[in-house]
């Protein structure tokens, strides 16, 4: 099925390529059809003009076709699809962006404190119930395998919700998503450190795995922390990006 299109323009910028049309209400035909957007990004306003309007990505989801012929000549309504499924681009990162930053700014570095405060922790009351003993080291797992919960549930909306487009990864984008696995991995490898390749307290490989178990996990938090700044210069310029 083809249909009429105006104003049609292009431009190829760092996140892709962008094309820009417009097409006539009386063109659309019947009310309810629905277009299938599946794997494509488009912003879609509705006004009253000929002419190709401005709109910004911060709108509703839907629009009304047929209530754009009630607008003042200066009006625009918008809003923007990223295929069937799928939510906006802008609130996927943002929701990978706040696990990543529970995870890695609160309770990561919560659960590294617990082994040098021992003596406090012991005291508090919800883990009475424990032997004196165990009471750090459980609330050191509760917290350390809730942080990785919380990435891998960040990790899973991030690429499940926008795909893996490896020609995107460039610049900061580039940056943030291979550090990101960098540090993902590590993540993995420290896991299996602690879990798997734990030696006995009294092995003679205790210390070494202590302080390698130690600064491991110190070097990860360091590099989480670096890619949740670069982060922040990649979201700022997705949500200030016209383009989906």
């Amino acid at each position: 099925v083809s249909v009429p299109i105006s104003n049609v323009g292009g431009k190829r910028t760092s996140s892709g390529l962008v094309l820009c049309f417009s097409r006539s209400l009386y063109d659309v035909g019947g009310a309810g059809v629905h277009w299938s957007a599946s794997g494509v990004a488009m912003n879609f306003a509705a006004g009253v003009n000929a002419r190709m309007s401005d709109h910004s990505t911060h709108c509703a989801t839907t629009v009304s076709l047929l209530a754009a012929a009630s607008l003042s000549s200066d009006r625009v309504v918008g809003g923007n699809v990223r295929g069937q499924g799928h939510m906006s681009h802008v609130y996927v990162a943002l929701l990978h962006a706040g696990l990543m930053v529970v995870a890695w700014a609160c309770i990561f570095p919560l659960g590294m404190l617990v082994p040098g405060n021992k003596a406090i922790v012991s005291r508090w009351l919800l883990l009475r119930a424990l032997p004196p003993a165990r009471r750090w080291f459980v609330l050191h797992i509760a917290l350390q395998w809730t942080g990785v919960v919380l990435v891998v549930l960040s990790m899973v909306i991030i690429f499940s919700q926008t795909g893996v487009h490896l020609n995107e990864w460039v610049g900061l984008m580039g940056a943030h998503a291979i550090l990101g696995l960098v540090v993902l991995v590590g993540l993995i490898l420290h896991l299996l450190i602690a879990v798997v390749f734990r030696p006995a307290p009294s092995a003679p490989r205790r210390q070494l795995w202590d302080t390698l178990h130690r600064w491991w996990g110190r070097g990860m938090l360091l590099a989480a922390m670096c890619n949740l700044l670069i982060g922040t210069k990649v979201f700022a310029g997705m949500a200030s990006d016209p383009t989906p």
